[in-house]
């Protein structure tokens, strides 16, 4: 039976100012834009340009889906400096306030929250000011005729019974068939407000399709919606840590891995492009294959989790996600393992460094040739200092973004040793000839 669920809540977070910030950009000041996390959703500011007392008065919303346990919620808001030309920006502050000091409409007043540290090295000071208020939705439409015949069950006389079954308008056993689906598609078919353009493109449910989903349903679709916000907070935040990601978000970014985002391919994965929000990232699907080598997959994450270096590729996430899927094998079903492996990255935009320097007609600067060698010695020392061994690098494997910036990728064939060793003794060729 379908779950019961209040009616949806809207909290409103107005970005009102921030005062006496630490300077950040080199010349006394910033250019700040404030994150806003609030249950498992995520919305952030226009930035603010080159000052340290900023004013946005700009309004953030989010969606509540059950308002009864909105108390134990805590509201997290992290302050950004924006680096010009640099997808990494200075962390200038967060504060969390609990929900329950949250006002109803028309009881919000201006408050000042000093912002916080984020580690006892941070250098931060200043305050932002807020106002926070909720808005409850309007009454919830009709029941559908379906689930009203399905909650009177028992309740119903005989006489009742009898006449539904001489004129069947919505009977309890198409409760979650036919009836049900053109409830859905009614409800769908309503308006839905644009979205605003800082809202993450994963498209969002009215609050009527909301109320008719089911418990299930909600859950998914939240976790979907925590992680893909985690995912975007990385983009901006380089202290975040790579995370679990579930296959159903990778699949949404990459338009379901369509070959219109696709970008590469090797022997063993083919490279898409993902499409988060006005940013992208790069999804590494590998090969599906029954003898896909796990524990190569394995040791390749743990490589990738401690290496994070300006010359080697970001390493966000990673899926490893296995289904079982019912196949005929001699005449008898068995369930037989589906795996899905894939690997998250930030996107580097020039591609690989042979495509550069096999162009005779690129014509780059020697400044920017010794750079790229600079750039890719130490990033390889790097790796080498953290007994990290690549096994596989080559101009393919070294990516480079808008300002030539050298970026060692693919790490599939890598090892990691042990403190105390200083050598591996291979018995079989890895590497490219």
């Amino acid at each position: 039976m379908m779950g019961k669920f209040a009616w949806p809540r809207k909290v409103v977070v107005e970005v009102c100012n921030a005062r006496n910030l630490m300077p950040k950009d080199g010349q006394g000041s910033v250019s700040a834009y404030a994150v806003v996390d609030f249950v498992g959703q995520r919305r952030r500011t226009a930035t603010c340009p080159r000052n340290l007392n900023l004013q946005w008065d700009e309004r953030l919303e989010f969606l509540v889906l059950d308002p009864d346990t909105m108390e134990v919620e805590t509201l997290e808001l992290n302050l950004y400096n924006e680096k010009k030309g640099s997808d990494r920006h200075n962390f200038l502050g967060k504060v969390k306030i609990p929900s329950t000091s949250f006002a109803e409409e028309g009881e919000e007043v201006l408050s000042y929250y000093l912002l916080q540290k984020r580690s006892v090295f941070s250098q931060i000071k200043g305050e932002i000011g807020l106002k926070i208020w909720f808005v409850d939705g309007p009454l919830p439409p009709p029941v559908p005729a379906a689930l009203a015949a399905e909650e009177k069950g028992a309740a119903a006389s005989d006489a009742a019974a009898a006449k539904a079954e001489e004129k069947p308008t919505v009977s309890t056993a198409t409760s979650h068939g036919t009836s049900q689906d053109q409830a859905k598609e009614t409800v769908s078919q309503e308006n839905n407000p644009e979205p605003s353009p800082l809202t993450p493109p994963l498209k969002g449910p009215s609050w009527e399709e909301l109320s008719s989903w089911s418990e299930a349903r909600l859950l998914q679709h939240s976790l979907q919606m925590d992680t893909y916000n985690a995912l975007e907070r990385m983009l901006v935040d380089e202290s975040e840590e790579p995370r679990p990601l579930p296959l159903s978000l990778l699949e949404t970014v990459t338009n379901n891995f369509s070959e219109d985002m696709k970008i590469g391919s090797g022997g063993f994965a083919v490279v898409y492009k993902g499409a988060l929000g006005s940013k992208m990232i790069a999804v590494k699907k590998l090969s599906g294959a029954v003898d896909m080598d796990e524990k190569q997959f394995i040791k390749e994450i743990e490589c990738l989790m401690k290496a994070r270096h300006k010359n080697i590729v970001r390493f966000l996430g990673y899926c490893a996600d296995t289904q079982g899927l019912l196949k005929d094998f001699g005449g008898k079903p068995v369930l037989a393992d589906v795996r899905n492996r894939a690997l998250c990255f930030e996107y580097v935009p020039k591609g690989s460094l042979d495509k550069h320097i096999t162009d005779a007609s690129c014509g780059l600067e020697w400044a920017v040739r010794y750079r790229i060698i600079e750039g890719i010695c130490e990033g390889l020392h790097y790796l080498h200092k953290n007994y990290i061994l690549h096994l596989d690098l080559k101009p393919a494997n070294i990516l480079v973004d808008d300002n030539m910036v050298p970026k060692i990728a693919d790490f599939g064939l890598s090892r990691r040793l042990d403190q105390n060793q200083s050598a591996i003794i291979a018995t079989t060729i890895v590497g490219s000839l």
